[in-house]
């Protein structure tokens, strides 16, 4: 492990949307006492519009702009020195973002099979890539596809970990503090 990601001590988790990184994250940051950011929401801090409202008013491109942004924050100023951050679904996916997370932290993907990420997915608004999707009953299809150009990205990650509806969330984030361990030699 680099020396920056030993000093920055960040966990990233990755994975498509409803694949439980929330969920897991808020956890894993209680569990280990150290802080929990998702970049969504600080996104809708900082720009102060919904993600929805970015894509509909701003374009897709413009929001990979400004996550692309934060995470440079992360990297030069320190904004996020330690934590546990959930990424958005595709952020890890466009320019080098991947790269410059696997720099920054540990990476984590929360891997979930295409049934239990539809079924997780229960308000087309808060979906913005989806809305039109769902409308058309095509939600399947997209999701598989996208989630086939995005796999390779996910599996860059440091631990992959099954996040499927067959499994507590707590049985995932005891493992993956287990794995954590293993990886940070014992400092969580």
């Amino acid at each position: 492990m680099n020396d920056k990601k030993r000093e920055k001590n960040l966990i990233f988790i990755v994975g498509f949307m409803a694949s439980g990184k929330t969920t897991v994250g808020k956890l894993l940051a209680k569990k280990l006492g150290m802080s929990f950011y998702d970049t969504d929401s600080i996104i809708e801090k900082e720009t102060g519009k919904t993600i929805p409202e970015i894509f509909k008013t701003n374009g897709e491109e413009a929001f990979r702009d400004i996550e692309r942004k934060l995470l440079k924050d992360i990297a030069g100023s320190g904004l996020i020195s330690s934590g546990v951050i959930a990424t958005g679904g595709g952020m890890p996916c466009f320019a080098d973002n991947m790269e410059l997370i696997k720099d920054l932290g540990i990476t984590v993907y929360l891997k979930a099979p295409i049934n239990d990420i539809i079924n997780r997915i229960d308000n087309a608004e808060k979906r913005p890539v989806f809305k039109r999707e769902m409308e058309k009953g095509e939600l399947f299809e997209n999701i598989k596809s996208i989630l086939e150009l995005r796999e390779p990205y996910y599996q860059e990650a440091d631990i992959i970990i099954d996040s499927g509806s067959n499994r507590a969330i707590l049985e995932i984030v005891d493992e993956l503090i287990n794995r954590l361990r293993k990886i940070k030699h014992g400092n969580y």
